[in-house]
């Protein structure tokens, strides 16, 4: 069985490679998002264990790009926040949006989203 913060990173980029309309908005050139800024602390209840996820997922796209960053962020929001998520040997309780935001940088745009996710052992 997969640690609980393995199993819902493979889950989400599943999640998202499956889906035409984040999909979409991706060219050959733009990389794909990618996970960074995780933070994984124990959640603990009378009945169960589990843990708090912080994480963040980041795409780069042509410093021309802007609208492209932005649009890729609320993708990503409007599928993820609060998706019903199967993950391997874990249950994932909560996932939530908490923030996004695009920086334009000298030869790049980058757009960040950043969740919070509970999850259990099943």
């Amino acid at each position: 069985m997969m640690n609980a913060h393995s199993a819902m990173r493979s889950a989400i980029r599943s999640y998202i490679q499956q889906d035409k309309d984040i999909l979409s908005l991706f060219s050959q050139s733009d990389e794909m998002l990618n996970f960074s800024d995780t933070k994984v602390t124990p959640w603990r209840r009378a009945s169960f264990d589990g843990f708090r996820h912080k994480f963040s997922l980041h795409g780069r796209f042509p410093k021309d790009a802007e609208d492209k960053a932005d649009a890729v962020c609320a993708a990503v929001i409007n599928r993820l926040h609060h998706a019903d998520i199967e993950l391997d040997g874990h249950a994932l309780i909560d996932l939530s949006f908490a923030l996004s935001e695009t920086m334009t940088c000298a030869d790049h745009v980058s757009c960040k989203v950043e969740f919070d996710a509970l999850t259990i052992s099943d």
